[in-house]
């Protein structure tokens, strides 16, 4: 399994921090940077987006409500 993050600053936007894959060489997995060079579907990083979003805009949700 591989994977990757990137940490931002939420009141700036500033990214902090960007990490990708494991092993000898973390940056890269077999020349692709994991981290950066995305072509593939975004997946469950959209969801609390659709999800959480309309609910914090439309009902005035805090972020620590269940849906």
């Amino acid at each position: 399994f591989q994977g990757a993050f990137t940490f931002m600053d939420t009141k700036t936007g500033e990214v902090r921090a960007i990490g990708s894959g494991r092993g000898e060489n973390k940056a890269v997995f077999k020349g692709h940077n994991m981290a950066i060079e995305l072509d593939r579907a975004a997946g469950s990083t959209m969801k609390p987006i659709f999800d959480y979003g309309p609910a914090i805009e439309y009902l005035k949700w805090a972020t620590y409500h269940q849906i």
